[in-house]
Order: structure tokens, then sequence, then C-alpha cells
């Protein structure tokens, strides 16, 4: 009889340690009625005429920039310490860049339909600052394409950065930064957004179309992830003593 304990199944919800996707919903939950009670406070001076969550969507933007910039910055030494290989990390790391964009997509999708209802009962129009590839909240599957692209490449970004800064530190920034930067602008452009913190857009002459935008957040997903995995297959580690 063998000694030897079976391996686990690998699963999304524990990687890169388990709880990290709940906990995006509950800051979700906390991160939606900070919104709300926001709008409230603005109804209290003066008309509420446009959706709030449309510009608070900034906020999931960095948070999946972070989370990014946490897989490759933090959680690959730790993993690799633990005796996983770098190229099971990376597969892991792929398909959970695609699960935690998908994941904020639905929620963002969410609090649009909620703010929605709330302004239904309130009396308020819910208009859009910017013409994107949807312009009702009630277009669940637009609103889906749209965020999931958008937060692909925004956690893809904050991937390579964090391998770039690990393996080629600060002069390795002069040629990823720039890039990171273009095809977060390309997708975000590509969509109809016109501002990403603290930038504003709205002098860039940029086509917005559902084709282009698919285009452009694959391929700036694939491409960076091909980059990612480049910097951190033969990454070392030193021993850090304290």
């Amino acid at each position: 009889m063998s000694n030897v304990a079976p391996r686990r199944a690998w699963s999304i919800a524990r990687f890169p340690e388990p709880g990290t996707l709940a906990m995006i919903v509950i800051l979700w939950l906390g991160f939606f009625l900070l919104v709300q009670l926001i709008t409230a406070g603005f109804a209290t001076f003066r008309t509420i005429d446009g959706s709030l969550w449309e510009p608070m969507t900034q906020l999931p933007r960095w948070l999946a920039f972070g989370a990014g910039f946490q897989l490759t910055g933090v959680y690959l030494r730790i993993h690799v310490a633990h005796g996983q290989t770098r190229r099971g990390f990376m597969r892991q790391a792929s398909v959970y860049l695609v699960a935690f964009a998908a994941l904020l997509a639905t929620l963002t999708t969410l609090g649009y339909l909620m703010e929605l209802a709330i302004y239904r009962m309130a009396g308020w129009p819910q208009r859009f600052s910017r013409d994107y590839l949807f312009d009702s909240a009630s277009q669940v599957a637009p609103i889906l394409f749209t965020y999931g692209l958008v937060y692909l490449v925004w956690t893809v970004a904050g991937a390579l950065i964090a391998a770039t800064f690990r393996r080629l530190h600060w002069y390795g920034l002069a040629v990823a930064a720039p890039f990171c930067l273009a095809i977060i602008v390309g997708i975000e452009l590509a969509v109809g957004a016109r501002y990403v913190a603290p930038l504003t857009l709205t002098d860039i002459q940029f086509p917005s179309s559902a084709p282009l935008a698919l285009l452009l957040g694959i391929g700036g997903f694939t491409v960076s992830l091909a980059a990612t995995w480049a910097l951190v297959r033969n990454m070392p580690f030193r021993e850090e003593t304290g």
C-alpha cells in the first residue's frame, strides 16, 4: 500500500491562495454600498442626472492591475519556493487572469443593473457620459463584453509590469511601461472610454467598435502574457535575509 498522499486537484478557488476570488465579491459588495451612499449624499443637494457607477468603475480597473501585479510580483516567488514550477504557475496564472477579469466584469454588470433598479425607483435617469459599446444598463451582453476585455488587459498589464521589475528592474520598465500604457489606452478607446484615471483621452481620435475591441483585447492579453512568461521562465530568486 502506497504511503504517498494523492495530489489535490488544482482549483481556481484556491489560487493564488484560498479565498482570493471570494474576497473580491465581498469587497465589491462594500464598494457598491459606498457608491450608493455617495449617490444618496449627492441627491440631497443636487439632481441626479446620470450614472455614478460609470465613473466609479475606474477603481476596479486599478484593482485588476493590482491583482496582476501581485500575481507575478508576490505569489510567483511563494509558489516556486513551495515546489511549483514556473511553467505550472504561469499556466494557472493565465486561467486566473481570465477568471478574475470575468468575475470583475460580472460584478460591474451587476452593479449597473442594481443601479438601474434604484434609479428607476427614485425617478432618476441613468445616463452615461460617453457612447460605449452599450447605451443601457439592461444590455447585459455588451457590458460584459466591454468590461471583460478592459479588465483582461489591465490584469495582464499588472502582471507584466511586476515581472519586468523583478527581472530587469527599473530600466526594464522603460520598455514595459509604455507598452502596457499603450494596450490599456488602446482597449479603453476601442470600447468608447475617454477617461482612464488619471488620463483624459478626449482629444484622441480613435474608432470604437466591438471587433476592434476584441482584436486589441485578445491581442494585448496574448502578447503581454507571452512577454511575462519570457521574463519569469528563468527568473532567479535570491534568498532574502532579515
